[in-house]
């Protein structure tokens, strides 16, 4: 049983205030049934989700919540969007070797680029710019001289800042600093809010109120996602 036609959204794509009220939001009831579930209304449920349909339009795909769009994190986050994932350059490179770390780095700078043109596409806000990571204490100047000299082996551009450079840019007291080039910033709510009307516009099926319980299932198995009024 599912609660509403196919292609009836569940969810105002028109919601001024962007995530759309709790209560605007129906609950699953019954037994669904869909190609893909995703649980999580977030940034990563969201755009996994956009992305999925955008690739295949055929698929049928649900999009669960336990509260609604942009409720946790993704509501709440800075919006500083630079190019880094996992650890420090310097560690990344030690525990996972050059040519890892050297992908990572260049993955997280596509990465920017692309959540850039994402925003452009869905008419989201994206303000463009550098990111200035910086220190003054001397632990802190230690920590950064690593980075520098591995970002240096790995042949990656990041340029180092001294005392002047920082000032020109920012008129702060730091002593040195590293330059990312690629950076933006932007509202992750809004983003949120942009990727479920975007969703639901491509037929994308979104509950919210529904904390899941339980994944049963795998190993072959159909596997069954259990909320507290449906399966």
């Amino acid at each position: 049983m599912t609660l509403f036609a196919p292609g009836t959204p569940c969810w105002d794509p028109g919601d001024p205030a962007g995530a759309g009220a709790a209560d605007s939001l129906p609950a699953v009831h019954g037994g669904i049934d869909a190609d893909v579930a995703v649980v999580g209304a977030g940034l990563v449920g969201l755009s996994t989700a956009y992305h999925l349909v955008e690739r295949q339009p055929s698929l049928d795909i649900v999009v669960v919540d336990a509260r609604r769009p942009a409720a946790g994190a993704s509501g709440r986050g800075t919006g500083l969007l630079g190019p880094r994932v996992g650890p420090p350059v310097d560690r990344a490179a030690r525990r996972y070797g050059a040519a890892v770390a050297r992908r990572m780095h260049r993955a997280s700078v596509e990465a920017v680029r692309r959540v850039v043109d994402l925003c452009d596409r869905l008419g989201v806000p994206c303000a463009d710019g550098e990111q200035i990571v910086a220190a003054r204490s001397r632990t802190g100047l230690v920590s950064l001289a690593r980075q520098a000299a591995a970002y240096r082996a790995l042949d990656l551009e990041v340029p180092v800042l001294c005392a002047a450079d920082i000032r020109r840019r920012v008129d702060v007291p730091y002593h040195a600093g590293l330059l990312h080039r690629h950076t933006a910033t932007l509202d992750p709510a809004v983003l949120t809010a942009a990727l479920a009307r975007a969703c639901v516009a491509k037929g994308v099926r979104l509950h919210g109120g529904s904390p899941l319980l339980e994944v049963r299932g795998g190993d072959g198995q159909q596997p069954q996602l259990l909320f507290p009024r449906a399966r």
